[in-house]
């Protein structure tokens, strides 16, 4: 019962595994669209700022510059978000190779035990077998022996009856002489 419970918690844990390998791809896939977002948008505006650098004015190259640093940011946060989720990514492989592992050693305790009880049942059946056999013959030999008794018996009672009625004979000649 013991094997069948962990196996259970081993199948558990591999669908959380499962569930988890799930939210990080996502994430992973959402991390990865919003630095190609941040990255597009930094290009644009550095193009932006190459272009428009000489003729604009202290005041709006400033918020410019503000804007650029920014996106810059975000495409910072959105790499390092990125590289969270593939390291997540990453951890929970490897989480997910061990379960895999303790699964498979977990079939395979539990064929052995399998193969263990089969093996003991078969022997138990031919000691069973072989036991009903013998029992068989000491039946076969107590009813063999009973007969063999009660004709005695039989052969007992007959000559104690002829042995009677030889008596029975003698006394009667001897009473008639």
């Amino acid at each position: 019962m013991k094997l069948q419970e962990e196996r259970e918690k081993l199948e558990e844990e591999s669908q959380k595994i499962q569930q988890t390998l799930k939210e990080i791809n996502q994430a992973k896939t959402g991390a990865e669209a919003a630095r190609r977002m941040a990255e597009e948008e930094t290009r644009k505006l550095k193009e932006q700022q190459k272009q428009d650098g000489k003729t604009q004015s202290k005041a709006s190259q400033k918020a410019m510059d503000k804007e650029l640093e920014e996106a810059e940011d975000r495409l910072e946060e959105a790499r390092k978000n990125l590289a969270d989720a593939e390291k997540a990514e990453h951890t929970i492989e490897e989480v997910k190779e061990v379960n895999v592992q303790e699964l498979q050693r977990q079939k395979e305790e539990e064929e052995k035990l399998r193969q263990q009880v089969e093996a003991e049942l078969a022997e138990f059946m031919e000691d069973y077998e072989d036991q009903a056999k013998e029992r068989t013959v000491v039946v076969a030999h107590a009813d063999h022996v009973k007969r063999i008794k009660e004709k005695a018996e039989q052969a007992r009672k007959e000559t104690e009856n002829a042995t009677d009625d030889l008596f029975s004979d003698i006394v009667s000649q001897l009473e008639g002489d």
